[in-house]
């Protein structure tokens, strides 16, 4: 009898099995990781965003009317400085949310409100991040 070399096909499934296994939660840990990194780019992108409209109320005494994604934010009406060259988007390609608001305590905020005070920036995330929880947030200068 002659002795032939080989895998049995019980040996070959189990293998592809572990390897199934294996691909399955490499996958899983992929998906984890990009929502992580989109989350992370929100956060800088706010922080970004939140100290570009600093400079801007600091110069101009007033937060900018609109803020809009891949425009920049400049106080052409006040000392003409380019505080943010090109405002990031969300990483799913929609823009965060900018509303200008007027008053102190019990604020108003609308649309193209002019001589602004205050602002909300809202923007939402897919998972914890940074210390900020799931979900939709509301950026304001006092905070995140």
């Amino acid at each position: 009898m002659k002795k032939q070399a080989g895998f049995t096909l019980m040996e070959l499934l189990v293998a592809l099995s572990i390897f199934g296994i294996i691909a399955a939660f490499a996958v899983v840990a992929l998906n984890n990781a990009r929502r992580d990194t989109r989350d992370m780019k929100r956060v800088a992108d706010i922080s970004i965003i939140k100290s570009a409209l600093s400079l801007y109320y600091y110069n101009c005494n007033k937060y900018p009317i609109a803020v809009n994604a891949g425009n920049s934010i400049s106080g052409h009406e006040c000392d003409g400085a380019v505080y943010l060259a090109n405002v990031p988007s969300d990483p799913n390609g929609s823009a965060y949310y900018y509303i200008p608001c007027i008053g102190s305590g019990e604020y108003r905020c609308a649309l193209g409100q002019d001589n602004a005070t205050w602002y909300e920036i809202k923007y939402s995330l897919e998972g914890n991040s940074s210390g900020l929880n799931k979900g939709a947030h509301i950026a304001t200068p006092s905070g995140m």
